[in-house]
């Protein structure tokens, strides 16, 4: 039986390294939880909150992650979000992801890290138990909460956090809330330390946020967003020199208003500029899309190939913050599952 092109594409294998869990909440859990747990009990404020679930704000994210995050009181509520996303991932064929979370949004609402931490770990076994996926976690550290910089990178470099499965940390948030300076000892810190370092900016962003300084003070291992980044030669030259990775939502541009269309992204651009493309969706539950969504744009939308598409996700294996050993079993994986499906499915009988 032939198979189109679009359903190769959901069959091959996947890595996701920017899947933020307070931007992977299902809603109508989230409103469970919130009405066990005593919040929305007036009639008036579940309303509100259904429609702002229903619809979410993209302009308004940061304060919804937030938000909804102080709804989950009790350790099963922050496992099952976890278990939830991983079984998402599951359902796209993702073989591996590094999910981002932002422990004040839990610290600072009665629960202590340690704790925090088993919940989100009780749910990354029951995902890999169940649905065979690997999952590790970075540390947030958003720009309007400089102080937790320090403290993120010490859980980051702890031994009980490695063994968590904590892999790095990510400069995050609203830009333009703080100047990528305010930053840069934790990120010296982290350096000196072996924690890899991403950041997510925006070339178009306020100018204390812009992408330049944030790649020049800060020297993340990875660059979330990059939107604008065809404008500036120069940093685009720094970045395929030095073969930094660039996580790019081409939903995140679209829901933001960056772009009109995935026709309007510079993709091809920056593949024929030899960047580290990866494709990621960090926030499913506000853009309204999945890394399957994003990886069917690439290529019906954006013009590129089912080997192009094939190298971005051998460039996320790349990318990943997983041991040596570990990245290369995940690459012979990737190409394994890749091979069987378009060995079973040859495109010329799409």
């Amino acid at each position: 039986m032939t198979m189109s092109v679009e359903d190769i594409i959901r069959a091959l294998p996947r890595v996701e390294l920017f899947l933020q869990l307070e931007g992977a909440y299902s809603a109508q859990r989230l409103l469970v939880i919130a009405g066990q747990n005593g919040f929305l009990e007036d009639p008036d404020s579940l309303a509100v909150w259904q429609e702002k679930l229903d619809s979410p704000d993209p302009a308004s994210r940061y304060e919804l992650m937030a938000e909804t995050s102080r709804w989950l009181d009790y350790e099963d509520d922050v496992a099952l979000m976890v278990y939830e996303a991983g079984l998402a991932l599951a359902r796209q064929n993702v073989l591996y992801a590094e999910i981002h979370v932002n422990t004040l949004h839990f610290t600072e609402h009665r629960w202590h890290f340690e704790r925090l931490l088993q919940s989100l770990n009780d749910g990354r076994r029951r995902a890999e138990v169940a649905w065979k996926i690997d999952i590790r976690w970075v540390l947030s550290i958003f720009r309007d909460q400089p102080r937790h910089a320090d403290e993120a990178v010490r859980i980051a470099s702890s031994k009980d956090g490695q063994a968590a499965g904590i892999v790095g940390i990510c400069l995050g948030g609203p830009e333009g809330a703080q100047p990528p300076g305010q930053f840069e000892r934790a990120f010296r810190t982290a350096a000196r330390k072996g924690i890899p370092a991403a950041v997510h900016s925006n070339a178009d962003a306020a100018l204390p946020g812009n992408l330049r300084e944030a790649l020049e003070q800060l020297q993340p291992q990875r660059l979330n967003g990059g939107f604008g980044i065809d404008r500036d030669p120069q940093l685009m030259d720094f970045m395929a020199q030095d073969e930094l990775p660039l996580i790019f939502s081409m939903s995140e541009a679209l829901a933001l208003g960056l772009v009109n269309s995935f026709e309007d992204y510079p993709l091809k651009q920056l593949v024929d500029a030899g960047l580290k493309l990866v494709p990621a969706c960090g926030m499913p539950s506000v853009l309204g899309a999945t890394l399957v969504d994003e990886q069917l744009a690439v290529v019906q939308r954006c013009g590129l190939g089912l080997d192009e598409l094939q190298q971005l996700t051998l460039n996320a294996v790349a990318a990943s913050w997983l041991p040596e050993g570990e990245k290369a079993d995940l690459e012979n994986g990737v190409r394994e599952r890749t091979q069987s499906v378009l060995t079973a499915h040859p495109e010329e009988e799409v």
